[in-house]
């Protein structure tokens, strides 16, 4: 389990990276490079056995879906939200997974944010992501939130990259890494969001 170790090799058993990643609220896996988390994607689509949404901003994980690249499951929903419909988009899942078992991948918090230039609209995405997450782990779903970010350059702590925006800080979340140990592994390590480096 990754509670037990820092580093969890997402090979050897993606639905335990699931399962772990689905009791926080929600689940946070940074990561540097498009490619590896296009991997990370692909191997948690592969290894849920129940129904998944994607909510996807950055259109990367659309693009390698409708090149065949990544074959699409029936049971996969795939959303690419914009300003005008995230109200009707987010009430839509929000309902769904509060009455079914739901895996929900919000790919990437850089680019829903993008998508809102005021402070009232994060405070509003950054609600609805909570309420979503709480209302899957309820329904033992779990929400999963990819982000690019680094270490930030003035203090201490995580933030996404381009744009220094703070991540979403909760007692309830959970943050990891998603590295690849250069054999073509990837895992996940888990980071404090505000550990200085």
């Amino acid at each position: 389990m990754l509670d037990k170790s820092p580093k969890y090799n997402i090979a050897d058993n993606p639905s335990s990276a699931i399962e772990r990643l689905g009791r926080c609220i929600p689940g946070i896996v940074l990561c540097s490079d498009a490619f590896e988390k296009i991997k990370f994607l692909d191997a948690m689509m592969n290894s849920t056995t129940y129904p998944a949404v994607i909510i996807d901003t950055d259109l990367l994980y659309t693009g390698y879906v409708e090149s065949g690249m990544i074959p699409k499951r029936d049971d996969v929903k795939i959303f690419h939200p914009n300003e005008k419909d995230w109200i009707k988009e987010i009430s839509y899942i929000i309902s769904t997974a509060s009455k079914t078992r739901t895996l929900v991948i919000i790919d990437s918090l850089n680019g829903l944010h993008g998508m809102f230039e005021d402070i009232e609209s994060a405070r509003f995405v950054n609600s609805s992501i909570m309420l979503l997450a709480s209302l899957c782990r309820q329904t033992d779903g779990a929400v999963i939130l990819t982000a690019t970010a680094r270490h930030g350059n003035t203090g201490p702590g995580w933030v996404l990259y381009p744009g220094g925006r703070h991540i979403i800080r909760s007692r309830w979340a959970g943050c990891y890494l998603l590295k690849n140990d250069n054999k073509d592994q990837l895992f996940l390590e888990q980071v404090n969001l505000d550990e200085i480096k």
